[in-house]
């Protein structure tokens, strides 16, 4: 047998709207044209507010959605991957809490002991998947420590492990599903 075929690794792409100020611009203006829709409809006052305010929202969504930022991540193959976790030791204070949930746990199981320290092996993780833009891991660093949120660092941090840990969706195809004998699927 010969193992002939190219292999594309998995992609993955992450959009982060990179403006506080925009965000809760259009999560405010989001909640007053529903609460105008509803007033409007039980018919709050002598003219419509919610066409007003809708107009206001597609301004600003437009504007938001000029200032994300798209992040795109490629899978690096199981080696190189695995060197980045070998690399990153889980710290004592992480086996520390894992010991601390696997008493608390009793009957219901252990949990799953740490495999590597995410909070530094993240930031290696993303540097070498993130294809585009690319930034060395100390600017990784620079940009989750001093510009980004908690949660934007999860999504990337996230992004980084699913083209590298998840497969690839199955074929929506009847066809491309099941051994396929005298053009029959099984």
């Amino acid at each position: 047998m010969s193992l002939d075929f190219a292999v594309t690794p998995a992609v993955k792409r992450v959009r982060l709207a990179l403006d506080g100020d925009l965000v809760a611009e259009v999560d405010d203006l989001r909640r007053r044209v529903a609460a105008a829709k509803r007033s409007d409809m039980l018919g709050g006052g002598l003219a419509d507010t919610a066409p007003q305010l809708q107009r206001q929202l597609e301004q600003a969504e437009l504007a938001l959605e000029q200032n994300v930022k798209v992040f795109t991540f490629r899978g690096v193959g199981r080696a190189q991957f695995t060197r980045i976790v070998e690399s990153h030791p889980p710290t004592q204070k992480q086996w520390d809490r894992w010991q601390k949930q696997c008493e608390v746990a009793g009957i219901f199981g252990r949990p799953n002991p740490p495999e590597f320290d995410p909070e530094t092996a993240s930031i290696d993780m993303v540097a070498i998947s993130c294809v585009d833009p690319q930034a060395t891991p100390e600017e990784w660093a620079k940009l989750r420590d001093e510009s980004l949120s908690d949660g934007q660092w999860a999504e990337l941090f996230k992004a980084a492990l699913t083209v590298n840990l998840e497969a690839s969706a199955r074929p929506f195809s009847l066809a491309d599903t099941d051994t396929i004998e005298d053009g029959v699927a099984e």
